[in-house]
């Protein structure tokens, strides 16, 4: 079944059945509830033929082709499921016996961290700089870490949430199991993938796919007096629909790092992870970088670095923008219901968007100031 949400001019249809869901006019959206409902594309023909002033050579187009992308699943559908798939297939059989343990300290929570592995800690040590005053909560959680053939699995409550294969990346995995947790602990909305930050209680949400240098800027401006909310997963509360602050370590890229060491003294000494030519640093924040509490989203930017360009701002419409939400990476409760996206829809209803193309971020950060002045 097709529901229909309108959003300025447009109209977002989700297909139930396939969790399907298309940005299109109202002639689009005519085809796609015609379509689901078991008419061909002969009879579609005649009904918009009926209804709407157009030539019906240009009507057969419209039919054919949106039905073929439809059909096809070529048409922006939302991501059911986070793109990293967590390994959850270990299960609790005997008592953890931890030999070091961790206090990380979130805005939502203090999360101790009891380890079999002395290592695991030890890498995830200097990934965590906050201190116990950006605790905004009485909430105290624990995750365990057991060592068990030379597999690293993450529980946190009898439930494992991940696992790690190495000493290093569990120190990374158990980074991102962290931020979904406090996620669920929050009973988030739904979940972008971007980064956010603000200023004066305003937020700023940065959104696009990888490699856009979205955490170079966003690492420049927490280091100019905006706050950092998250990275790389913004989670959006339900009610009221606030971004959640779960301001753990940033993923720095090799080519940025001599960019940011003249702000981030302790950038060069992070561990650099990964291979040499795709290597990355984790920069934590400190106390004063961090935003404390969920603020409502102000503006959204899609940025795009390109070496050389001219910094420049355009305004998106809406329905545009949502679609390119959904293509960086939009990810909703399974099983996805109407409530939803008519829940996302609201959201995006209230928001301005823009892209910003840029190759210096200190005139993207001039740009992104007047815009929340």
């Amino acid at each position: 079944m097709i529901f229909q949400f309108p959003l300025d001019d447009q109209i977002v249809c989700f297909d139930d059945s396939s969790s399907q869901l298309s940005v299109a006019n109202p002639v689009g959206a005519r085809i796609l509830h015609l379509h689901t409902s078991g008419f061909d594309q002969s009879a579609i023909v005649d009904r918009l033929f009926d209804e709407f002033e157009a030539r019906r050579e240009q009507i057969e187009k419209d039919v054919r082709s949106l039905v073929q992308q439809w059909d096809a699943g070529e048409l922006p559908s939302f991501r059911p499921t986070q793109t990293h798939e967590p390994d959850t297939d270990y299960a609790p059989h005997r008592p953890l016996l931890p030999v070091d343990e961790l206090l990380i300290h979130l805005p939502s929570a203090t999360i101790t961290i009891h380890s079999e592995s002395a290592a695991v800690v030890a890498q995830l040590q200097p990934l965590s700089r906050l201190g116990e005053s950006v605790v905004q909560t009485d909430i105290s959680l624990r995750v365990d870490i057991f060592e068990e053939n030379g597999r690293f699995p993450i529980v946190y409550n009898g439930q494992t949430l991940d696992t790690g294969i190495s000493i290093e990346n569990t120190a990374l995995v158990c980074l991102r199991a962290l931020n979904v947790l406090v996620s669920f602990i929050e009973s988030h909305a739904f979940t972008l993938h971007a980064a956010a930050v603000a200023r004066d209680n305003k937020g700023i949400l940065l959104t696009a796919r990888g490699g856009s240098g979205k955490t170079t800027l966003t690492a420049y401006l927490i280091s100019h007096g905006y706050q950092l909310i998250n990275d790389d997963a913004v989670h959006v509360a339900a009610d009221p629909m606030n971004m959640i602050p779960i301001p753990i370590a940033m993923s720095i890229k090799e080519g940025s790092w001599n960019i940011l060491a003249q702000w981030f003294d302790h950038l060069p000494q992070q561990t650099a992870f990964g291979f040499p030519g795709s290597q990355q640093r984790y920069l934590p924040p400190d106390d004063v970088q961090v935003c404390t509490h969920a603020v409502p989203c102000s503006i959204v930017c899609f940025p795009c670095y390109r070496a050389h360009a001219d910094t420049e701002l355009v305004a998106i419409d809406r329905p545009t923008a949502l679609s390119r939400l959904m293509q960086s990476g939009c990810y909703l409760p399974t099983p996805i219901e109407p409530a939803h996206i008519e829940r996302l829809v609201s959201w995006a209803q209230h928001l301005d968007f823009y892209s910003l193309t840029y190759s210096s971020v200190e005139e993207a950060e001039g740009v992104i100031r007047e815009l929340i002045s």
